[in-house]
């Protein structure tokens, strides 16, 4: 039996966890990243679109006192599940990466809308250069930032890592080496993305696989790949 370690922020870790466990794949939850609020106040004005880039945008937005109105894009599903209830109409692009979002909103707005993209502070920024190069109005408001905490576990007991961005993967790196794991003992790297598992494979990772997606599903997909 595979052996995994979810290192990804909570609620997730736990709900995948739980997810896993059912499927006959026991896990051990240790987040190696925490979320942070930062405090403020939602942008004034009128927007076009809100552009929530993850789940923790919603939710720590929510948070701060934003009332989902209007139209908001959500980057994937586990995003526009959190919209659910709040009166606003949501659009997903086919693609949940900082590209589809990029192309949904290309094809769904006017030259010159005005967009509040919500992200956290350590986010990708493409995004927003995209958009502005395009003409179109951004206003970016950073809702959280990501923090590094050290995971209590023995990195030699697991298969398989799971791990969800790629800010997570230097404090899973720094941790098989503080535990002097040898590199052909690195457990395999489960990722959502091609983009996050070139940059694990930049920094060391020899074994990494690709879940295409974040989804509890598509991480089982992958787990049972490897089997």
């Amino acid at each position: 039996m595979k052996r995994v370690w979810i290192t990804r922020t909570e609620p997730g870790a736990s709900q995948l966890g739980s997810y896993l466990s059912e499927a006959g794949f026991p896990s051990t939850v240790a987040p190696v990243v925490k979320i942070q609020i930062i405090q403020g106040s939602p942008p004034s004005g009128r927007f076009d679109c809100w552009t929530l880039v993850s789940y923790h945008a919603i939710q720590s937005a929510v948070n701060l006192g934003w009332l989902p109105t209007g139209i908001c894009a959500a980057i994937g599903p586990k995003t526009e599940e959190a919209l659910r209830g709040h009166p606003c109409s949501t659009i997903v692009p086919d693609e949940h990466t900082s590209e589809g979002l990029y192309d949904l909103l290309r094809n769904r707005l006017a030259p010159n809308a005005r967009i509040c993209l919500i992200s956290g502070k350590s986010g990708r920024g493409e995004l927003e250069d995209w958009l502005r190069s395009d003409g179109y109005e951004v206003t970016r408001w950073i809702v959280y930032e990501r923090r590094y905490q050290s995971p209590q576990i023995n990195a030699s007991d697991f298969d398989i890592v799971v791990a969800s961005s790629a800010f997570a993967l230097s404090e899973i790196l720094a941790t098989f080496r503080l535990q002097q794991l040898c590199l052909d003992r690195y457990p395999t790297l489960i990722v959502p993305s091609e983009r996050i598992a070139l940059n694990a494979r930049e920094m060391g990772f020899s074994d990494v696989k690709t879940s295409g997606g974040a989804s509890n599903s598509a991480v089982l997909s992958a787990l049972k790949s490897l089997n």
